[in-house]
């Protein structure tokens, strides 16, 4: 659930962000590159979650 908070801030930051393109392009990039990491991270969770579920 965490994960998914920081998304919707990191989304929300990354739109406001690319309003202005040039400036901002690097730090963009940072973000959709922690972005793509947190939905990696909890699409892990959740395979791990599962997993175990079935296990028992």
């Amino acid at each position: 659930m965490k994960n998914n908070q920081n998304i919707a801030l990191l989304e929300a930051r990354l739109n406001r962000l690319e309003r202005n393109k040039k400036e901002n392009y690097n730090i963009c990039r940072k973000i959709r590159r922690g972005i793509k990491r947190l939905k990696e991270e909890t699409e892990s969770e959740k395979g791990v979650c599962q997993s175990q579920k079935v296990s028992e």
